[in-house]
């Protein structure tokens, strides 16, 4: 025994511990497939991965001779992994555990992935690996692709995504996905650069806002300083303002960020943002993926969000989905629940109705000086209010001007 009163390692023990370092210690891009992506993936989803394998490791590269031993290295750390510590209360079994990533269950591949932080789309690192790995396997199912942008941050994956979906629009058949476009509406989106099935999902979504903003406003829940009973479409951008406004953020929902939101957030300039953040990881949980795949839990500090960047130029990073910050999405998604209706930001459908609802919303703001403030909501016949709408969600000029030319050419040609 040590000095602690416990057993050597095994000669065996002692290989194993050598095999994992070697393998944490690998940054090319074979090695970081095989080994780091697989590896990292499989221990975290078990629940024997100790971060400290991996934050006190300086990376080496691997000689040749370990380059050949890749395949056998992955092979004897997945035989020898150990057994998750559980408490002595319950009976101590050894879970059946997949031995490669494509026999993960689909609801297994799910939870490793939003467990794991989100990374840069061009490194081999083990999110990335299993998010092209469900991108393989939805092709063109519908329910598969739409939850695939609720949790895929991968922006290569997310293109996919986003093509399979225009696809599905394309060739008919899916009633949650019917092509409302014409041959015109769909110039106009190639045009200004927005993919066209960027622009359906707006037109199909415009009826579900609509009815929302009517009841929020019956309600005076989003401007109590206009009449109950004013017209809806008084508040609503167009579907091209809103379908620009995805591309100018989001780059037609295939960049999300590919960072984590958590570590992204300005406190000072957003102090509910990271208690809001913790609000979504339960909310995702358990109204959102709860209903398809009971085990799933989202791990807050695992929640994609934009980067922090410059702060001379950006206050805070940290924003989610539609690049809602995230307590902004948490309001909407209150006052979507008083009218019945479920807000997911990741969720491309429900985030184009969470995004018409809070350009329509009417805040009681402070300014820089402390002075009480009003931040308009949106109104059509009044342009002045319509550009400090979209000032609330993204201060620059340009894109506040681009997305304006965008709504009203949409208005001119498409009445």
């Amino acid at each position: 025994m040590d000095q602690n009163g416990e057993d050597p390692p095994t000669a065996k023990e002692k290989t194993n511990q050598s095999l994992i370092q070697k393998t944490l210690n690998r940054k090319n891009l074979l090695s970081g497939l095989l080994a780091g992506g697989a590896y990292l993936a499989l221990k975290r989803f078990t629940g024997s991965l100790d971060e400290t394998e991996i934050s006190t490791i300086k990376p080496t590269s691997p000689t040749p001779a370990e380059e050949m031993a890749i395949p056998e290295l992955v092979q004897t750390i997945l035989e020898n992994r150990p057994t998750p510590v559980q408490e002595i209360s319950e009976p101590i079994t050894t879970p059946e555990i997949p031995k490669t990533i494509e026999q993960l269950s689909n609801a297994e591949l799910v939870n490793t992935i939003i467990s794991l932080k989100p990374e840069s789309p061009n490194l081999p690192g083990p999110r990335n690996i299993l998010e092209y790995e469900y991108t393989k396997r939805v092709g063109l199912n519908f329910a598969g692709l739409r939850l695939g942008l609720t949790i895929i941050s991968n922006r290569y994956c997310r293109d996919a995504l986003i093509g399979n979906l225009g696809l599905i629009m394309e060739e008919g058949g899916e009633s949650k996905m019917p092509k409302l476009l014409n041959k015109d509406q769909t110039e106009w989106a190639k045009y200004h650069k927005i993919e066209p099935v960027v622009l359906n999902l707006c037109l199909i979504q415009k009826d579900k806002a609509r009815q929302a903003i009517k009841l929020l406003q019956q309600k005076k829940l989003i401007n109590k300083s206009l009449p109950a009973d004013i017209d809806p479409d008084e508040l609503m951008i167009s579907p091209g303002g809103l379908a620009e406004l995805v591309k100018q953020e989001t780059d037609n929902f295939s960049h999300i960020g590919t960072s984590s939101a958590f570590d992204n957030i300005n406190p000072v300039a957003f102090p509910e943002a990271i208690p809001a953040l913790e609000k979504w990881a339960e909310i995702l949980t358990q109204e959102v993926i709860h209903p398809i795949y009971p085990q799933i839990k989202y791990d807050m500090f695992a929640i994609p969000g934009s980067s922090l960047g410059d702060t001379k130029i950006n206050l805070s990073g940290g924003a989610i989905g539609l690049q809602f910050m995230p307590d902004n999405a948490l309001e909407i998604y209150y006052l979507l629940k008083e009218v019945g209706v479920l807000f997911n930001p990741f969720d491309p459908f429900d985030s184009l109705i969470g995004a018409w609802v809070f350009l329509a919303l009417q805040k009681n703001v402070f300014d820089k000086n402390g002075q009480a403030a009003i931040r308009s909501g949106y109104q059509k016949s009044l342009p002045q209010k319509i550009y400090y709408s979209l000032a609330k969600w993204n201060p620059f000029k340009a894109e506040i001007e681009a997305i304006q030319e965008a709504d009203s050419d949409y208005r001119k040609k498409f009445r």
